[in-house]
């Protein structure tokens, strides 16, 4: 397959560059990489493509248009999904203009800067022509499915092995060249379709049992309020009448422990100020000595 992608490759490369001279795909980094399956290759996203480039990079205040051809930014691209909020759209002709970043559907996008550096997503292929802007664009050949690649790149192996490149703390920035160069495991590609297929059904689940839990958490949150409330309204137990009738035993009820605690603290007043009027008399009688 690889062998296939190479001829792919300098085919595709041939026709979009014309008499220009073939470059060839960078070598292959296989220091310090794990062992896999017999039947796979370690690769780089450099042989996989006939294509890597930068989305348009330019001033766009005065570009956008109501109508016109969709225009990605870096908050349209999320890990694994592509986000419609936000999006944009050019004129026709500027589109045109912007051969380089002309996108059709099927490219693995990257984030190239800014807070989500790094997010990485497809290119879905039935919203038509569009176009970009400071994303890595990555046009995959025949033989690397671009979900899998998407996949690989959002996973933190891949994270670390795409070596993110910080050139400050509060603009990340992302290196195109190591979406060239840097290794990664390539299966065949039915194999690549069936790991998706089944990443696919695992976030599937794991966003039912995300649901399950945030209407669980809601109810207990209900449950939780509704028994503060029972219980000061005394609904939560029995009352003392209740139990004395049963039991045949006398509670003092709610008043008369009001009232006694009352005169406690009446009675505490009474033998507070007798206190202080002896320690008075008590000082007055040493100074007449």
């Amino acid at each position: 397959m690889l062998n296939r992608m190479e001829l792919e490759r300098r085919e595709r490369c041939s026709a979009q560059n014309g008499k220009h001279k073939y470059r060839g795909a960078e070598p292959v980094v296989f220091e310090d990489l794990p062992t896999v399956p017999e039947t796979w290759r370690w690769t780089n996203f450099d042989h996989c493509s006939w294509e890597i480039t930068v989305g348009h990079v330019g001033p766009m205040k005065d570009r956008y248009v109501e109508k016109g051809v969709a225009f990605l930014r870096c908050q349209n691209v999320r890990p694994l999904r592509f986000e419609t909020n936000g999006l944009v759209h050019i004129p026709a002709d500027f589109h045109a203009q912007l051969s380089k970043s002309k996108l059709i559907g099927g490219e693995i996008l990257v984030v190239r800067s800014g807070a989500n550096t790094g997010d990485c997503c497809v290119f879905p292929r039935n919203l038509g022509d569009a176009n970009c802007s400071d994303l890595v664009i990555t046009r995959p050949l025949s033989g690397l499915c671009p979900e899998y690649g998407a996949l690989y790149v959002n996973s933190p192996i891949g994270h670390a092995l795409l070596s993110l490149n910080e050139t400050g703390i509060a603009q990340p920035h992302f290196n195109i060249g190591a979406m060239r160069v840097k290794s990664f495991p390539l299966p065949p590609l039915a194999e690549q379709q069936e790991i998706v297929r089944r990443v696919e059904n695992l976030f599937a689940l794991a966003d039912q049992i995300e649901g399950r839990y945030t209407k669980a958490k809601a109810h207990v949150d209900k449950l939780t309020q509704a028994l503060l409330a029972k219980a000061f309204r005394g609904e939560l137990v029995p009352t003392e009448a209740e139990l004395a009738g049963v039991e045949g035993r006398d509670f003092e009820s709610a008043g008369e422990l009001l009232e006694r605690i009352r005169r406690q603290r009446d009675g505490g007043d009474d033998i507070h100020a007798n206190r202080k009027r002896a320690r008075r008399a008590s000082t007055s009688a040493r100074r007449r000595a």
